[in-house]
């Protein structure tokens, strides 16, 4: 569990809200994740109903959502989610808690979720994952992780003079919490991020 993990969870609601009139980026996630996600959609069944998770302004959940998929979309900052309705209308948004999701068991074909893990208890967001997602479901996760055992880090959020906590598990870590949940890992690479961070990127199968 992170320390003081209400706390986090609030201030990363409240900095990311704050932040949201000026945070665009545009098509540079697509310049990062484009050939990730797009190898990602080719193994889904047409029209397949997706749940992204962490989704922030919504770019690319417009993007899938062009692409003739059914997207909901969740984000803990209601800042975010009100852009995001604004310039993405053909996407279901809504402000929701990534350990508390508001959707029935085996709801959606697939699920995306994408650099957001580091701000929860990374149990919680897989074991809601699992329970959302149909059996034979895919999933995408890009998540952040340490470069070599599980740690905590603590940083300051300059936009509301609040601090928080970064939870970043081991690699290792990460794929064994995705086998306890009876999830198969059919793909995965690694590569730096940060000074102290990973990205982990996983292509999942809920079996």
């Amino acid at each position: 569990m992170i320390r003081n993990y209400e706390k986090t969870k609030s201030t990363t609601a409240k900095a990311y809200s704050k932040i949201a009139p000026n945070y665009n980026s545009g098509k540079k996630w697509y310049e990062k994740d484009g050939e990730s996600i797009d190898r990602f959609l080719s193994s889904l069944v047409p029209n397949a109903r997706i749940l992204s998770i962490g989704c922030g302004k919504g770019e690319l959940e417009g993007y899938v959502a062009s692409k003739e998929y059914m997207v909901t979309a969740v984000d803990i900052a209601p800042g975010m989610i009100e852009s995001a309705k604004m310039e993405f209308p053909e996407v279901t948004f809504q402000v929701m808690d990534a350990d508390e999701l508001d959707f029935s068991e085996n709801s959606f074909d697939a699920v995306i979720c994408r650099y957001m893990s580091q701000h929860v208890d990374l149990d919680r967001l897989l074991a809601q994952i699992s329970r959302v997602t149909k059996s034979d479901g895919k999933c995408w996760l890009m998540l952040h992780t340490a470069l070599d055992t599980t740690t905590s880090l603590e940083f300051g959020w300059e936009e509301i003079e609040e601090k928080a906590i970064m939870w970043l598990p081991s690699s290792d870590k990460a794929r064994e919490l995705i086998q306890n949940i009876n999830m198969e890992v059919t793909s995965y690479k690694s590569y730096p991020d940060r000074s102290k961070m990973m990205n982990d990127e996983l292509y999942v199968l809920k079996v």
